[in-house]
């Protein structure tokens, strides 16, 4: 984003905070942030950079410094029609190499249920725990926003005649992605103009006054643009007729010598989950089916999801007491199978390799980060030893995972901890099985990916002090086979007002 956008954008909300001093009500909040930082190994363990939403931290000995303001709604906005928003985060780091980095950049109106925003944003997409959770599959907060322009009802809200039972949320955007490594006829790879589209839709089930309430939706994503690049001459679709193309997912080709296909990279996830308010806890249950190039209207892959229940405490904490949890939960992520075993249904499309697609080469990753779950290893991060293809922006995409997290108070100090263990497959196409499209399948040469496991661990603790000033430290630390060991430890200091 551009100097000058946030710069008149840092004036709008200058303008805004003395308006609303004025009236008495100030909703401009900002802090500042310091870090140091060491790593071994020149990595950052993975827990320390993982769904930071793109805030990674240099590794090796470094100092970082974040700052951030928003204008943020009016509390009471609900008695209002319209109101907006606006917010900048930006990020320093200072070692080895420097960099800046802006987080967040964005402009947001509402007008009732109905949110129109535009920019950079942290965004999660898919029914998961929004505060522990190792990562929805398609967009989990890991990596920087895509900038878009978005409409949605960004919060369940009551749908018209049904007395509350029903509730419904989503949104419907486009984005700019840049430019990005494709694969063009020739088998050369090019830099080339993607674009991006999000559109998802949510219901829940439940009266306000229900202790049980039901979930359940689907979102979609794609990469797309460039086609007539890599496609040639004979890919005719233009304007209003190539959008509906990649927005329905309808197929294209077969009959002009272009192999028939979705338009751009498709994938996504549907999910469900359950809520129950008991009276001293509030229990979460979801899970997720993936889907990328058709495997799961075929029911080939519904082995693979993700899993997770979460327990938030209601209680009040007592007059004295030193400790107290706030949310803990579990998660399991399977995504071995992918309908692509010797013995799996005959489809049309074949093994599901989440998040790679041969065209776009770095896979579901915007800025060398993963979109979605971070548990599927980037080629970034991967050791140099492990096998894997040149088209596969992810060298891993066949695991078991089990990951726990837990949000602790004790005493002044605010704890939060993750940990978790995979088992690693790397991909069908480094599997003596191949990868497999229809009746064919399509076996590599060795070396292939050995089973390897990983485990990383996270412990972070922050404190208030005076005057709106907090301190805390993180420590973190990789061990096993499929990541680079390494431990990181964190200092840090934070003003807020």
């Amino acid at each position: 984003m551009k100097p000058k956008l946030i710069i008149l954008l840092l004036l709008t909300l200058s303008i805004a905070d003395n308006l609303e001093a004025q009236q008495g009500g100030k909703i401009i909040k900002g802090n500042l942030e310091l870090d140091a930082i060491g790593t071994s190994n020149h990595q950052v363990p993975f827990w320390m950079r993982t769904n930071q939403y793109g805030s990674i931290p240099s590794e090796g000995a470094s100092i970082s410094a974040v700052g951030s303001i928003y204008k943020a709604y009016r509390t009471d906005s609900s008695e209002k029609k319209f109101d907006w928003s606006a917010g900048v985060q930006a990020r320093l780091n200072a070692g080895r190499l420097v960099n800046a980095t802006i987080i967040e950049a964005f402009a947001t109106a509402k007008y009732g249920a109905f949110q129109l925003q535009a920019g950079r944003t942290k965004n999660q997409t898919g029914l998961v725990d929004p505060d522990l959770s190792s990562g929805a599959y398609s967009i989990s907060g890991n990596a920087l926003g895509i900038p878009q322009i978005e409409l949605s009802i960004p919060q369940f809200t009551d749908v018209p005649f049904t007395k509350k039972l029903l509730a419904v949320k989503g949104g419907f955007s486009m984005g700019d992605m840049g430019k990005l490594r494709l694969r063009i006829r020739g088998d050369s790879v090019r830099n080339l103009q993607t674009w991006y589209h999000q559109k998802s839709l949510y219901l829940r089930i439940g009266k306000p006054r229900w202790r049980l309430k039901l979930y359940g939706g689907i979102n979609h994503q794609v990469q797309f643009g460039s086609e007539r690049e890599f496609s040639g001459p004979e890919f005719d679709l233009h304007g209003t007729e190539y959008l509906w193309y990649v927005v329905s997912g309808k197929s294209y080709g077969g009959e002009n010598g272009i192999p028939r296909s979705k338009v751009g990279n498709h994938g996504g996830s549907v999910d469900q989950g359950l809520s129950y308010d008991f009276k001293a806890v509030y229990l979460y249950a979801y899970h997720q089916f993936f889907y990328e190039v058709g495997g799961l209207y075929y029911l080939n892959n519904v082995a693979d999801g993700l899993w997770g229940l979460s327990l938030q405490n209601k209680k009040e904490p007592g007059r004295g007491q030193q400790f107290r949890w706030n949310k803990m939960m579990l998660e399991f992520l399977g995504s071995k199978n992918q309908g692509g075993g010797l013995h799996a249904k005959i489809t049309p499309s074949g093994d599901e390799d989440y998040y790679n697609n041969y065209l776009y080469t770095d896979g579901w990753t915007y800025k060398e980060q993963n979109l979605g779950n971070n548990l599927f290893t980037n080629k970034k991060y991967a050791r140099s030893n492990l096998p894997a293809r040149n088209w596969q922006g992810i060298v891993n995409n066949r695991l078991y995972a089990f990951y726990a997290a837990a949000n602790i108070q004790w005493q002044r100090w605010d704890l939060l901890a993750r940990i978790s263990y995979s088992k690693n497959f790397g991909t069908y196409a480094t599997s003596p099985e191949g990868i497999s499209t229809g009746s064919s399948r399509a076996i590599y040469s060795p070396p292939y990916f050995p089973e390897v496991g990983q485990f990383s661990a996270y412990l972070g603790a922050s404190r208030p002090l005076k005057n709106n000033i907090a301190i805390g430290f993180a420590v973190a630390v990789d061990n096993g086979d499929l990541l680079y060991n390494s431990v990181g430890g964190m200092l840090r200091l934070i003003k807020t007002w």
